[in-house]
């Protein structure tokens, strides 16, 4: 996505997003029914706004990882990114 829109690294400093992200699972999480999953998504190949920042939601917010996949930027031009599937830990 940056390669489309640079000015967008600009706009929050790397501990904000975290916050926000971080909130946003919370109050996904706060919604949450006993089957039900969240599937978050970022166009981030980095660890630390993907399986880091998943790792310490499932910690925080009683949430289990069931699946992830992290998709590299390709020589198709395609963008790179990242989703994974959360459950509650103990509906």
């Amino acid at each position: 996505m940056l390669h489309k829109r640079p000015e967008a690294r600009w706009r929050y400093a790397p501990k904000q997003l975290e916050q926000i992200q971080l909130a946003l699972l919370e109050h996904a999480a706060s919604l949450l029914s006993p089957k039900g999953a969240i599937w978050y998504i970022t166009c981030s190949i980095l660890p630390e706004e993907n399986e880091e920042l998943v790792h310490n939601a499932c910690n925080r917010f009683n949430l289990k990882l069931i699946n992830q996949k992290t998709i590299l930027p390709n020589i198709e031009h395609a963008d790179g990114g990242y989703g994974a599937t959360l459950h509650l830990s103990h509906p």
